[in-house]
């Protein structure tokens, strides 16, 4: 006698889950390192410290035999577990319990394991994203753009040999119109033609994505630095105004004279250094304190040194994007530049819960079903608690479509 939702068991319906999942795209499949082991015996709230990559400084000179070190540790980024899950819940009434299991996991089970990949993709992308100072901007994604996005990374020494990318359907599209009529013989033209999408171009392997985040941008206008940024600072001073005017988080900005440097030799990339804004602000008599998500060090003897010369008072500010405006956004990345964790839920009682996985990523989480004897109803629930963290930034870029999408 085929199951129903009355009779099912929280085993099979992890199994079906495990199934209906195993293809379904999302960027976690892409290798971003999992730290869910730094989690044993944890709870929700619980912080751990993630290593950011060490950077060696390199010079001329005789032996040294002083002992001094010659890598520093960037420090660390904090990995904190949700205290709230990633939820999907179906509930049945005492009339809907004969309901055939095949029927459910066709109609109900299968778009809500998709919904809850998306919405676990969606939480780790709005997580990291706005903290991507690095940035390519077009009208559309072209084959020069993602050339473009590929210099970003290499200037900044981003590992070149697992690079992906993560777009919206939108900029696949531009793509694969972009170069369908570059090479008439080319087997990957051909591919992406007969697919309607370019599935890698200038060294990516690209994947697709409804839930890419949207930057919006405040009301900003012209803008100049308004106090002579000190070494070290995370917050900057900017005149934007004249009254209340809005900065939004997740907005880049720059000031020409301030390059980025070469993060080895520190000579100048010959491009000026990008600073992200790392929360809302409003101006007061038109100056906004921003918070940015690096420090700024100009000193050649300090290893850290990411620019050329600290931004001073009076220096003009070039905001990337117009102001109130909503742009549509994709990232460029090698997988080291975030990192993810999963909560192993607590045991349950077999007959009521089942622990499970999404096949080919590192997510996992908890099936529970659970029946309310006062009403009847019976409850089928699938729980995902994460942590996310964007660890290195120089492993990353945007691209920021600036196109009308009506």
């Amino acid at each position: 006698m085929p199951s129903t939702v009355a009779t099912v068991s929280p085993q099979l319906v992890v199994r079906e889950s495990e199934y209906q999942l195993k293809n379904v795209p999302t960027v976690l499949r892409s290798g971003i390192p999992d730290y869910s082991s730094k989690f044993k015996g944890g709870a929700s709230g619980t912080t751990v410290k993630i290593a950011k990559p060490t950077k060696v400084s390199v010079s001329d000179g005789t032996w040294d035999t002083s002992g001094s070190p010659n890598a520093d540790r960037e420090g660390s980024v904090d990995l904190t577990m949700a205290t709230t899950p990633v939820t999907v819940t179906h509930s049945f009434t005492p009339d809907q319990l004969g309901m055939n299991f095949e029927d459910f996991a066709t109609q109900i089970q299968k778009p809500s394991m998709a919904a809850l990949v998306s919405k676990i993709e969606s939480k780790f992308l709005t997580s990291v994203m706005p903290k991507v100072s690095r940035f390519a901007q077009a009208a559309t994604m072209t084959s020069a753009a993602t050339a473009a996005l590929r210099t970003v990374l290499g200037d900044s020494l981003c590992p070149q040999d697992n690079l992906k990318a993560a777009v919206r359907y939108v900029m696949n599209q531009d793509l694969q119109q972009d170069t369908e009529d570059l090479y008439n013989a080319a087997a990957s033209i051909s591919r992406s033609n007969l697919k309607g999408a370019v599935p890698e171009w200038s060294g990516f392997d690209i994947m697709e994505s409804t839930v890419m985040p949207v930057q919006t941008t405040g009301t900003r206008a012209a803008s100049t630095i308004g106090t002579t940024v000190v070494e070290g600072a995370t917050t900057v001073l900017v005149d934007v105004g004249s009254g209340t005017e809005t900065v939004k988080k997740g907005e880049i900005f720059y000031v020409v004279a301030c390059e980025d440097v070469n993060a080895i030799s520190k000579d100048s990339l010959g491009t000026p250094k990008r600073y992200v804004v790392a929360a809302d602000a409003t101006a007061s008599g038109g100056i906004a304190t921003l918070t940015v998500t690096e420090a700024v060090y100009a000193s050649s003897s300090d290893n850290r040194q990411n620019v050329t010369r600290l931004p001073t008072a009076g220096d003009t500010v070039v905001w990337v994007g117009a102001g109130s405006a909503s742009i549509l956004q994709g990232i460029f990345f090698d997988p080291m530049f975030a990192a993810t964790a999963f909560l192993d839920f607590p045991a349950y009682n077999e007959s009521n819960a089942a622990p499970f996985t999404v096949p080919g990523t590192k997510i996992k989480g908890m099936f529970k079903r659970q029946e309310n004897v006062a009403t009847g109803i019976t409850t089928f629930r699938w729980d995902v608690l994460m942590a996310s963290a964007l660890v290195e930034d120089a492993f990353a870029a945007r691209f920021l479509r600036t196109a009308s999408t009506t």
